[in-house]
């Protein structure tokens, strides 16, 4: 089955570019306008800077927002874009919960150690 003309159009100049979405610029430019549809301009002002990572065969843009977690509540967003034809692969938001109170821990602990994987033998 031919590739419908278009596509081959991006095809050919991805190939020929590194991409449709070929340096970080653009990535982030892209992320920004996904986030504030999504999110609005509030959101993404908190969000601001946004950092571009290369990953080979696509950007992953994040926010600066809490993106330590240091802080209860919400954090950073975080957009995958592929290169290749600019699709959105993912778009997921950060949240940091509270820790669990002590005793909470401590069952939670011995229910993980009473339900190890075993060794292969």
């Amino acid at each position: 089955m031919p590739i419908p003309f278009d596509k081959t159009i991006i095809a050919l100049h991805g190939a020929a570019s590194g991409g449709i979405i070929n340096n970080a610029e653009i990535a982030i430019k892209i992320a920004e306008l996904i986030l504030e549809n999504n999110q609005g301009r509030e959101e993404l002002e908190l969000q601001k800077p946004l950092i571009a990572e290369d990953r080979g065969d696509g950007w992953f843009v994040h926010g600066s927002y809490n993106h330590d977690k240091k802080k209860m509540g919400k954090a950073s967003w975080h957009i995958y874009i592929r290169k290749s034809d600019a699709q959105v692969t993912s778009m997921f938001h950060d949240y940091r919960f509270p820790d669990p109170p002590e005793d909470v821990k401590s069952i939670i602990r011995a229910h993980q150690s009473t339900n190890l994987p075993k060794e292969p033998s």
